[in-house]
């Protein structure tokens, strides 16, 4: 019998936490169900943020967790959204209300630079060791309207990876 890692996820995002569980399942990891409280994001940078969501829901359960966020950065719009990827949902909560956004900043550029980074940073702190690893992982890409693709969640029918004619949406779990 394998010996499996109990390890939390802290993310309030039904979305990520089903995509990380599907990342991981192969892992020597046994996810665990757990109710992840809302955790003020206040680093600067997207690992910092990652650690802050481990190491607070960590120390709450004194069971290992792992913290994520990521977020797309528009290189005409100076990195934008960036750390502040979900806040551009604004008040009706919709990605559909930042697409706009996007579009309308982009305009307002006048520029034909389409071109973005798709940032995901990921922490895992282990309370009882006072362990902490992280790891960042970037997709070089660039920005498409309309949308396109009913796959994915967040900024994913918006993006296209270098490389791709396909949108994160228009793939399939094992492409993205």
């Amino acid at each position: 019998m394998t010996w499996l890692t109990q390890l939390f996820i802290a993310s309030t995002s039904p979305n990520k936490i089903k995509e990380l569980k599907a990342g991981l399942e192969s892992g020597p990891f046994y996810i665990m169900p757990g109710e992840c409280p809302p955790i003020e994001e206040t680093g600067s940078t997207f690992e910092e943020n990652a650690k802050i969501k481990a190491i607070t829901f960590a120390n709450q359960l004194w069971k290992p967790a792992l913290g994520d966020d990521s977020g797309l950065c528009i290189h005409a719009l100076d990195g934008a959204p960036g750390i502040f990827s979900n806040r551009w949902k604004g008040d009706s909560g919709t990605y559909e209300e930042a697409f706009q956004k996007i579009k309308d900043a982009l305009d307002k550029a006048n520029t034909k630079d389409f071109s973005a980074t798709f940032v995901c940073a990921l922490a895992h702190y282990e309370p009882i060791s006072k362990k902490l690893g992280t790891f960042e992982g970037r997709v070089e890409g660039e920005i498409v309207f309309p949308p396109r693709g009913h796959n994915g969640f967040g900024y994913d029918s918006i993006f296209v990876p270098k490389g791709s004619s396909k949108t994160f949406a228009e793939m399939t779990f094992e492409e993205k």
